[in-house]
């Protein structure tokens, strides 16, 4: 639907417009690997992105980016199937009428339609008033002043595993409003892809003696845990005192009511062409603070989501007893109630307690070497990310990156997980005690190489 919007608001723009348009973008071809996982290791993508403006007039401003892309190799899912089909579970699958959810049309490249390769990423207009500037359509909306996760965000987004990945668009209107030279109110509303939810956000920003203060306000019609709506309220604060320094913090009201907090600093060194060292703390009150139960973490990747298969159950199949019968996990693994709606807007770990530090050096012009890493203050695991980007020529990017996770202490959790964790085990009573090893997974580490040529 989108690339009809597209084409639709081109054919708009008047000849006059046209002739001021212009392109930008970029092509990108990426590689990763991971080490220590069954099934294929390897995946590569190739994607290009092309953005184009035009003006509309001096106050009008109509900007467009449409993205293409194709992927190889792994599939998380067919990995996960073939690990089911040849573990001693399989036999059941047949028992309780279960098959796996059908493979797109083209295998190969893994799609069912163009919409599978190509969609319209942002799509909005711009209008500059004398008293006010705002932006129809979609378009990226980020606030907050803290690194890797915003507690203020109205629409939260995990990059830091991820650094080629721009934001997702979302469908809004938004209006920033001048107060001054050192201050604004910046309003949104906007809706989900399917327009059945409403989400509206308010900041009101000031700088006092070098300060920044943002106060926020939001509430999403579609979030909480039960997709019943939530809200939050939070401020901003972000100055220099010597070294540059951050708060974040938002109070959550959903069905409870938790705090989300990021603190942190920063400090530049005059090493090579710069030296850049960073650390926070961050704090998610809605997660689990015992290493040895499950985390509700969304994950730092976007990676697709695995689907069990689906079950129809005859009549007549004889019901498995003890303690799976109860287990709503094994219920939903063989077609059962869903254990429940998922939170989109939950914070993205799981756990409650988090420490990043991070390090970037530019050695020259054309070359830097950054370093990340989250620590899990609660059950000792970790995740570690050093990254090398060169730029040769002004419109070519090179870059290696390696997410690598660890365990400092305890017996594993969310970052890498006691192996004992990745069995499924389940005593389902006349068929026994049956189990699967989900340990070919997760990588010991991923690797990935991408290069961007910009246009």
């Amino acid at each position: 639907m989108r690339s009809w919007i597209l084409a639709a608001a081109l054919l708009l723009v008047p000849a006059t417009a046209q002739a001021q348009a212009g392109a930008r973008g970029f092509a990108e071809l990426r590689f990763s690997g991971q080490v220590g996982v069954d099934g294929p290791f390897w995946t590569l993508v190739e994607r290009v992105r092309p953005t184009l403006e035009a003006e509309l007039g001096g106050r009008i401003r109509l900007v467009a980016t449409i993205e293409g892309n194709l992927t190889q190799g792994r599939r998380t899912q067919l990995v996960f199937q073939d690990l089911i089909d040849d573990s001693d579970l399989a036999p059941l699958l047949e028992q309780f009428g279960c098959a796996w959810p059908d493979p797109p049309a083209n295998e190969t490249l893994w799609i069912d339609d163009i919409r599978d390769v190509l969609s319209v990423e942002r799509l909005y207009v711009d209008f500059y008033l004398p008293f006010m500037d705002i932006r129809v359509g979609r378009q990226t909306v980020q606030w907050g002043s803290a690194l890797f996760t915003n507690p203020t965000d109205p629409f939260p987004e995990v990059l830091l595993a991820e650094p080629w990945r721009p934001r997702q668009g979302v469908n809004a209107v938004r209006v920033n409003i001048p107060l001054g030279q050192d201050a604004d109110v910046n309003a949104v509303v906007a809706t989900s892809d399917r327009f059945d939810a409403i989400r509206a956000a308010g900041k009101l920003r000031f700088n006092a003696e070098g300060t920044d203060f943002s106060m926020v306000g939001s509430y999403r019609s579609d979030g909480g845990p039960d997709g019943t709506g939530d809200g939050l309220i939070g401020l901003d604060l972000r100055g220099t005192l010597g070294v540059g320094w951050w708060v974040e913090a938002a109070m959550h009201i959903d069905t409870g009511i938790y705090e989300e907090i990021a603190v942190g600093v920063d400090y530049s060194f005059p090493v090579l062409q710069n030296l850049m060292i960073a650390a926070q703390y961050y704090r998610n009150g809605n997660g689990e603070p015992d290493p040895d139960k499950p985390t509700s973490s969304g994950g730092l990747t976007s990676g697709a989501a695995i689907e069990p298969p689906h079950c129809d159950l005859p009549e007549d199949t004889p019901v498995p007893s003890g303690d799976a019968a109860e287990d709503d996990s094994f219920a939903t693994f063989l077609g059962g109630s869903d254990s429940g709606a998922v939170d989109r807007f939950a914070p993205a770990l799981g756990r409650q307690d988090y420490l990043l530090l991070s390090a970037n050096l530019g050695i020259v012009q054309e070359v830097s070497v950054s370093v990340a890493a989250m620590q899990n203050l609660n059950d000792g695991t970790g995740f570690f990310l050093p990254t090398v980007s060169v730029r040769p020529l002004d419109w070519l990017d090179v870059s290696a990156s390696a997410q690598i996770p660890y365990k400092l202490w305890g017996d594993g959790g969310e970052f890498k997980p006691d192996p004992d964790d990745l069995l499924i085990e389940a005593d389902l009573g006349i068929f026994g005690t049956r189990s699967a090893d989900l340990s070919g997974l997760l990588p010991d580490a991923t690797i990935t190489i991408w290069t961007r040529a910009s246009f």
